[in-house]
């Protein structure tokens, strides 16, 4: 099962893409540039204007999905 996602109207510093929020436990959502994966704890960046880290340790399927919901958006 893929985990929940959603776009938000916040968006990356650098690429100025819409980030998404993945929630992939319970506790712990991220949001994440589709683009350039750069990504942060969702409550860190959206609710407390955090940056972005670009190092942050994604999974390949993570990333995969990540890819798709940049494709269906036509980005």
């Amino acid at each position: 099962m893929e985990p929940f996602h959603s776009y938000l109207t916040a968006r990356c510093g650098d690429c100025q893409e819409s980030l998404i929020r993945i929630a992939q436990t319970q506790f712990h959502d991220l949001a994440v540039c589709p683009c350039c994966f750069a990504a942060g704890p969702y409550e860190d960046v959206v609710e407390d204007g955090a940056q972005l880290s670009s190092g942050y340790d994604l999974t390949e399927a993570v990333k995969a999905q990540l890819r798709r919901l940049r494709e269906m958006r036509g980005h």
